[in-house]
C-alpha cells in the first residue's frame, strides 16, 4: 500500500508541473501565489486544530466535589511570639515613611527595646481584625514608567508609601495566609505569580518544556505571546 501511494504522489506531482509547464507565464506566478497562500491556511488551521485537541481537558479528568473545598476554613490568624517577629523585622526592607514615627533603621538598631510594643501591635491587629484607617494612608511619589519617556503625566506612575508597621503587619498576614493555602493545596496548579519557589523563571521552563514534549510526539505546539504597552493603564487602580 506504502509503494502505491508514493507512486500515485508521485503521479500527481508530474501532472502538476505539466499543468504548470502549459500555463502561460503572467499566470503562472499568481497561481503559485494561490498555491501557497491555500496551503499556508491549511497548515495554519491544522496547527490550530492540534492545539485545541492539546489544550481540552480529558474526559475522563475527575473534578474535586464542592465538599472537600468547602470544609477547609481559615478560623483565624496566628500570633506571633517575639522571635517570630524579631525574624519578621530583620528580613524586610527597612524603608522608612516619613509618617513613621521613628526612622526605620533606628527601630531596627533598638528592636530589642522595641521588640515587646511591636509583637503586641502586631498581635492586636490579628486579634481583632483591626486595620487602623491611618495605616492605610500613603505618601504617592510620582516616577516615570521608563526612563526616557517625556515627562507628560502619562508617562507617570505613582508609587505609595506606607508606614512600616503596617507594611510588617501585612508581611505577616500574606506569610500565614500563603502558608494555608499551599497546605491546603488551594493554589491553581499553574499558578506561578505570589508563590514561594516560583517566578517568571518557573513559567518560562513549563513553557520550553512542554514544547520540547510535543516535538517529542511530533506534535504542533501553537504560542500566543501579547504584548500590552502600558498594561496597568488597562485596570482600574
Amino acid at each position: 500500500m506504502r509503494s502505491v501511494a508514493i507512486k500515485g504522489n508521485c503521479l500527481r506531482s508530474v501532472s502538476r508541473c505539466l499543468i504548470m509547464a502549459m500555463v502561460p507565464s503572467s499566470l503562472r506566478v499568481q497561481m503559485i501565489k494561490t498555491w501557497l497562500m491555500n496551503l499556508a491556511f491549511l497548515l495554519f488551521k491544522r496547527s490550530c486544530t492540534l492545539s485545541l485537541r492539546l489544550l481540552a481537558p480529558p474526559t475522563n479528568q475527575l473534578t474535586l466535589p464542592v465538599e472537600s473545598v468547602t470544609d477547609v476554613s481559615f478560623p483565624e490568624f496566628n500570633l506571633l511570639s517575639e522571635s517570630e517577629v524579631r525574624a519578621t523585622v530583620l528580613s524586610s526592607t527597612k524603608k522608612s515613611c516619613p509618617l513613621d514615627p521613628i526612622p526605620t533603621t533606628l527601630l531596627v538598631k533598638h528592636i530589642d527595646e522595641l521588640l515587646p510594643s511591636v509583637t503586641r501591635i502586631i498581635n492586636l491587629s490579628l486579634d481583632t481584625g483591626y486595620f487602623p484607617d491611618h495605616w492605610k494612608l500613603a505618601l504617592l511619589r510620582p516616577l516615570l514608567k521608563k526612563d526616557g519617556l517625556e515627562p507628560v503625566l502619562k508617562n507617570y506612575r505613582p508609587v505609595s508609601n506606607l508606614r512600616y508597621i503596617s507594611k510588617l503587619v501585612e508581611t505577616v498576614v500574606a506569610m500565614q495566609l500563603q502558608k494555608y493555602l499551599s497546605s491546603n493545596n488551594l493554589f491553581p496548579v499553574y499558578q506561578l505569580a505570589y508563590r514561594h519557589h516560583h517566578s517568571t523563571e518557573t513559567a518560562l521552563l513549563k513553557v520550553v518544556n512542554d514544547i520540547l514534549l510535543n516535538m517529542d510526539k511530533q506534535r504542533v505546539a501553537l504560542l500566543l505571546l501579547p504584548d500590552l504597552s502600558a498594561a496597568f493603564d488597562t485596570v482600574e487602580h
